[in-house]
């Protein structure tokens, strides 16, 4: 296993004294006992809200006992439908809706959408086996399981762990019982791999085409460094899931899935019936600003395309692994325009990458901070509706890549000299 992707044994964050520099406030902060404090509390807070909408009956059960509506309602719907050998219906609002309202057997409000390829379906149809509401648990706590493995394969310190139980769109992911966990899980654990493993990485890379929108950047990046062994892997994965899926429920699903996509891209990206505050793109930022989609779409375009040049850049210039992770899993959830606040939960993974580079060749002035507020910063976004703040975090992450590089001109992330721990 070469240098640059190994995962090394981290030691504790040593004194700045011990860094060859002067010990700054950040230091004084930063200390070993305060660090454990907040790694404490981060847990404890991301374990209450949880743990008190279950006993008052606001999530998975009401008092009576009764299964809650949640967006892992459609997934476990969809899987139903497909055991029954009727995969195709998954695709028809009516059918699925009728799915649901007999599952919670108490009246709401809409219905909740499938959207995802027939090969997601290789996951829910035996997860539908299962009664809804140990079908949800048995879904959340596998893939946290997942997601915390990865970040602590990373960053192996409690505080990383901590970030990422407690970061905002992890716990709505987890409340929601939707899929960002996976996604990180594949995205983060195909990034350890990428350079020791490549067939694992690209294994990895392959099951994560069951969000085909998060596969914009990985090619690119691929290609461009030659990871061909990646590559072909990746491929071959998503080949034999698709072939999974035809033998499965047929080439109806899949035709049934492709005249869907049209009206989900109407439904979601035209009409904002999600709602922009929900969705956390450059596009939906300029929709939730009231311009066109015309214009929306050049703005995302511009940024998309930017983003795109800076990850090449970092993987072509940049000597340390770490930061090209960050850069491409920051960029990931930046050039797609369908992400919603759940998904964000793979922002950890980034998060953990530049963590790991800090300990190991110091931080930028103000970055230990700034990691550490993040959780705190972007609490109430799920909850109040305001402006989808969380595209904010992710330019931030790909800011503090760029600061690394010493090209960033954002006075908190300016660089220091520091020595390698």
């Amino acid at each position: 296993m070469s240098n640059t992707t190994e995962v090394p044994k981290i030691l504790p964050l040593p004194d700045a004294q011990d860094r060859g520099v002067t010990a700054t406030r950040e230091d004084a902060v930063f200390t070993a006992q305060r660090v454990r404090i907040y790694s404490i509390a981060l847990v404890a807070g991301a374990l209450i809200l949880p743990m008190l909408m279950f006993v008052r009956g606001v999530w998975l059960v009401n008092p009576e006992g009764a299964a809650l509506p949640s967006d892992f309602l459609s997934f476990w719907s969809a899987g139903h439908l497909a055991l029954e050998g009727r995969a195709t219906a998954v695709y028809d609002f009516v059918a699925l809706r009728a799915i649901e309202a007999q599952t919670v057997g108490v009246p709401f409000e809409g219905f909740f959408s499938f959207f995802y390829a027939p090969i997601f379906l290789l996951v829910m149809a035996p997860l539908a086996v299962l009664p809804y509401v140990w079908a949800f648990s048995i879904w959340g706590a596998g893939t946290l399981l997942l997601y915390l493995a990865v970040i602590r394969a990373i960053v192996p310190r409690p505080i990383a762990l901590a970030l990422a139980l407690a970061w905002p769109p992890a716990i709505l992911n987890f409340l929601d019982g939707q899929t960002g966990f996976l996604a990180a899980a594949l995205l983060g654990g195909s990034l350890i791999f990428l350079e020791s493993r490549p067939l694992a990485a690209g294994i990895l890379l392959g099951l994560l085409t069951f969000k085909p929108q998060f596969g914009i950047l990985v090619p690119l990046v691929l290609v461009l460094k030659g990871h061909w062994r990646v590559l072909l892997s990746a491929i071959v994965t998503a080949a034999l899931l698709t072939a999974f899926s035809l033998a499965f429920f047929g080439s109806e699903t899949w035709e049934s899935f492709i005249r869907s996509a049209p009206l989900a891209n109407n439904l979601v990206l035209e009409r904002g019936l999600t709602g922009w505050n929900k969705l956390q793109s450059v596009y939906a930022v300029a929709r939730w600003l009231g311009v066109g989609s015309t214009t929306a779409w050049c703005a995302h375009g511009v940024i998309a395309v930017a983003t795109c040049v800076v990850v090449c850049w970092t993987w072509l210039r940049s000597e340390h692994y770490e930061l090209k992770a960050a850069a491409l899993s920051a960029g990931t959830f930046i050039v797609t325009p369908y992400v919603l606040f759940y998904d964000l939960a793979g922002l950890a993974v980034p998060i953990a990458f530049l963590i790991r580079h800090g300990l190991a060749r110091g931080f930028l002035r103000g970055e230990r901070t700034l990691l550490a507020c993040l959780p705190l910063i972007t609490i109430p976004l799920p909850w109040l509706g305001v402006m989808p703040l969380g595209l904010v975090t992710a330019l931030t992450l790909m800011g503090a890549v760029i600061a690394h590089q010493r090209e960033s001109g954002l006075p908190m992330l300016r660089p220091r000299s520091l020595s390698p721990v």
